[in-house]
């Protein structure tokens, strides 16, 4: 399961798992307030359910056990 050691590897682990922590961090109060507002327009439903999967995803702000897997990954990806 040890990530491989390359260019995509590295890439997958920082896109995956430290990026969404890092937008979650400086950013989630601004998505969670755009899609609350976008709820209040009554979307379709298809919309509605991704309004909603936001909110579920940056209410609570950083993962800080995502980070540190995304961490441990890429410490262990380089020994």
């Amino acid at each position: 399961m040890k990530p491989e050691k390359s260019l995509w590897g590295i890439l997958g682990v920082i896109l995956f798992f430290i990026a969404p922590e890092i937008i979650a961090y400086f950013w989630a109060s601004d998505i969670v307030q755009y899609a609350q507002n976008a709820l209040s327009l009554h979307p379709a439903t298809l919309e509605r359910y991704n309004y909603e999967l936001l909110i579920k995803l940056f209410e609570d702000g950083v993962s800080w056990l995502n980070l540190s897997i995304g961490i441990v990954l890429l410490v262990w990806l380089f020994f």
